[in-house]
């Protein structure tokens, strides 16, 4: 069994008094540093609720996740996780400990040296590429060259079109118009021909 570091406070702390909790399995604290903890090289997943930060939080560090999701963008958040293959969403509805168990245990099996464990290589991946972005300093330098030369350089020219140039109804308008056009008169030659 892994061992559990859980952030729980309140009446959801006193809720697990009745449990026996394996000793020195379990860590019960009001508060931790997520993103320290995330960080740290002996983490082997993490299990959220899927929220935007934690979601992304874990994702940077390379943690494959367990999204537990109950609320708003949380189920979407969680779809885009089981799409990227870095984790595992389960039903909050139909939830039990031995499905918990059981993808947490998944989640978490070691690779060997034909085959690396794939969540823990999708989670690993998106890291890198969250990382690549370059993090607060380089969204502190974006910011500053806003500040310093505006938007202007940095819209698209299909920003300033009109919708029908931007989406090419412009041309195909034409095009439908045009061969409405030719039909008419095609048609109008034919009639005169007939007519002769």
């Amino acid at each position: 069994m892994s061992h559990v570091l859980w952030a729980l406070r309140g009446a959801n702390r006193d809720a697990l008094a009745g449990l026996n909790l394996p000793p020195g399995k379990f860590r019960l604290e009001k508060w931790i540093p997520q993103q320290a903890v995330l960080a740290h090289a002996a983490i082997g997943a993490a299990v959220l609720h899927c929220g935007g930060n934690g979601f992304q939080e874990a994702l940077y560090y390379g943690a494959p996740v367990l999204c537990l999701p109950y609320f708003a963008d949380q189920f979407d958040m969680g779809a885009r996780l089981a799409a990227s293959g870095a984790g595992l969403v389960l039903d909050p509805v139909t939830l039990n400990p031995q499905a918990v168990a059981d993808a947490v245990a998944r989640l978490t099996r070691p690779g060997n040296a034909t085959e690396r464990n794939p969540f823990q290589q999708a989670a690993q991946r998106a890291g890198k590429i969250f990382r690549s972005y370059g993090g607060v300093k380089r969204a502190a330098d974006f910011v500053e060259h806003i500040a310093e030369f505006g938007l202007d350089h940095l819209i698209v020219e299909a920003a300033r079109m009109s919708f029908l140039v931007r989406t090419g109804a412009d041309v195909t308008l034409f095009y439908l118009a045009l061969g409405t056009l030719s039909t008419i008169v095609l048609n109008q030659v034919g009639r005169s021909k007939r007519g002769q």
